[in-house]
């Protein structure tokens, strides 16, 4: 007897049977997904399985249910008001419909598990010109990507062949829409203090909002408004030369035993509480040499949207030191079509400007480009042909300790983890970058500087630690003088562009402090997390907002961003000041001046 298709089930029964499959394949790979992805931030959040080992009498699993439950549910709610509307369109588009829109999703599902790995955070469709890029996409189409997205075109394909009797295809359509109604009804409201992704889903804005109080406190606009004039570099003009070792944070110095630098900070200058701003390459080259702040809300970055006329060039880091004589030089691993390097970085006054395009030494490559220790010799080789009567600047900034990892297969074959290797290999191409310099005779008379643009590290500690230490990157001065100091306040990336230029004379603590000192609050952000952190060590506050809503958890006690074990939660409230200073300088149409939030 031959086995009845969806066509003659369809005939027979009215086009249930069709749509109860329809909607059982989309909710059904909505909850894989959101297993694996679970799973994927269970499996690398080390800082949770080291406070919940089974030997302590704890079950790490029940443990985490236990924590993140509430946001779970959320998120399992939100799949099913995804599924609804996707199901009436697939169904409508009919059976080649179906499987083409269940393929993309399919892909969709396994590039945001990526995602997740290394951001923790979902696909943000903002973005999604960046993630189209030839560069992003030949980067990040590791094995992973590929085997993720063959498991979960496997578990649909299974899904489908189970459902090919009647009674099995009926079975598990009402068998999911009977799940779907039970985690439908049960309670679950937005956590503000627990992952976002957790709670939502890729393609869906947010919802269980609480009715929360709104605090109506004003907030200073100096921030934004009080950017210093730019320090006055003096006659001496020492070479520079900057190092952005992508996404290391201060803590991956000690995590990755990367003991050169290490090394170089113990013996130089470290500021040991160095603040970055907002994650994104783009940004942390934006804030550094512009002394501005990047954008924090949802809205295009301000990296974009520069051009000519755009009034922060003015005062950019490499336009000065070239005013003042200096040749200027960025290299890095990447093409530089990605985040349009090749168009914005001359505007910042770099007259000449490497990517992986004009770097010809072989070397280990992948789609983000050559690898860190052939990066270092490019740059080397760049630093031979400079005029050696005239200063220069040189910004150098890596790929290598991007996932995926650009790493020798040979190099540490029993590393623990690829990102472990990987910078333990940035650390030896730093080494062998000063061993060049030391070589040619010009650490006598070139400043180097070692710092990161982000940082996606995990780190140990509770998640307000682990979002706030995120932004805590390594800042370490070698200069011609021997300074050694160890710098303990607070200092902000948008501070960079002043140290730089006074480093080209004879720096000292004192002129450091003249320059970090102007700072009362500090602001961080994670545009991926919709996170915003606004400090004030003076207040010792510190409020973790969402941006959606500028809803922010606010704790006092707030001493030191580096160990924040003892400070105190005071409120959760939106703040709709908060949310005015931002929105309305980020551009933001701000027409209701009540209640915010904006504008409900």
């Amino acid at each position: 007897m031959t086995q009845p298709t969806l066509t003659t089930l369809g005939t027979k029964l009215g086009h249930w049977p069709r749509l109860l499959l329809t909607f059982a394949t989309v909710l059904s790979l909505n909850w894989v997904h959101r297993i694996t992805v679970t799973s994927i931030f269970y499996f690398n959040n080390n800082g949770f399985n080291w406070h919940y080992q089974a030997r302590d009498g704890l079950n790490p699993l029940t443990k985490f249910i236990e924590i993140y439950g509430q946001s779970l549910l959320l998120g399992l709610k939100t799949d099913i008001l995804f599924a609804i509307p996707v199901t009436g369109i697939l169904f409508l588009l009919g059976r080649v419909g179906l499987y083409l829109g269940l393929a993309l999703l399919a892909l969709l599902y396994a590039a945001n598990a990526e995602h997740i790995r290394f951001n923790e955070s979902n696909l943000d469709p903002s973005l999604i010109s960046m993630a189209l890029n030839p560069t992003f996409i030949a980067g990040q189409s590791t094995s992973t990507l590929f085997f993720t997205l063959i498991g979960f075109i496997g578990f649909i394909v299974m899904l489908l062949w189970f459902a090919r009797r009647k009674s099995t295809l009926i079975g598990i359509g009402i068998a999911v829409v009977v799940g779907a109604a039970a985690v439908a009804i049960a309670p679950a409201a937005t956590r503000y203090d627990q992952p976002i992704w957790m709670q939502t889903h890729p393609l869906m804005p947010m919802i269980g909002r609480e009715d929360l109080p709104v605090d109506d406190k004003e907030f200073s606009t100096a921030i934004f408004d009080q950017i210093p004039e730019p320090f006055s570099p003096v006659p001496a003009k020492h070479n520079v030369l900057m190092v952005f070792l992508e996404g290391l944070s201060e803590n991956s110095l000690a995590i990755s035993d990367m003991s050169y630098v290490q090394s170089l900070a113990a013996q130089n200058l470290h500021f040991r509480q160095y603040i970055g701003h907002q994650l994104l390459t783009a940004n942390g080259i934006y804030a550094s040499h512009t002394a501005n702040l990047p954008y924090f809300t949802n809205v295009p970055m301000r990296w974009y949207g520069l051009d000519a006329s755009s009034p922060e060039l003015e005062n950019a880091l490499p336009r000065i030191l070239r005013e003042n004589g200096y040749q200027t030089t960025f290299i890095q691993s990447a093409p530089l079509s990605f985040m349009e390097k090749d168009r914005v970085l001359p505007l910042l006054g770099y007259d000449d400007v490497i990517g992986a395009e004009s770097i010809l030494i072989p070397g280990l490559r992948n789609g983000w480009g050559v690898d860190d220790l052939s990066l270092m010799q490019a740059t080397l080789d760049r630093i031979d042909q400079f005029d050696a009567d005239r200063p220069w600047i040189t910004t150098v900034l890596t790929t290598g300790t991007h996932s995926p990892y650009n790493v020798p297969s040979d190099f540490l074959p029993d590393g623990t983890t690829d990102r472990y290797r990987a910078s333990r290999y940035a650390d030896d191409a730093v080494n062998a970058l000063i061993n060049g310099l030391e070589d040619r005779g010009l650490l006598d008379n070139t400043v180097v500087i070692i710092t990161s643009d982000e940082s996606r590290e995990f780190s140990p500690g509770t998640q307000l630690e682990v979002d706030v230490h995120r932004s805590w990157l390594p800042f370490i001065v070698l200069h011609p003088n021997g300074l050694q100091a160890k710098i303990d306040n607070p200092v902000a990336m948008v501070d960079a562009r002043d140290l730089v230029l006074a480093a080209t004379g004879d720096l000292n603590t004192e002129t450091i402090d003249q320059i970090t000192s102007q700072r009362d609050t500090f602001v961080m952000g994670n545009v991926r997390l919709k996170q915003l952190f606004y400090y004030t060590p003076k207040d010792e506050e510190l409020y973790a907002c969402i941006t959606n809503h500028f809803v922010c958890h606010v704790y006092g006690n707030v001493t030191d961003l580096r160990d924040m074990k003892d400070v105190q939660p005071l409120q959760v409230a939106e703040f709709p000041g908060l949310e005015r200073i931002f929105r309305r300088r980020e551009g933001a149409e701000v027409e209701c001046e009540d209640g915010l939030a904006l504008c409900r």
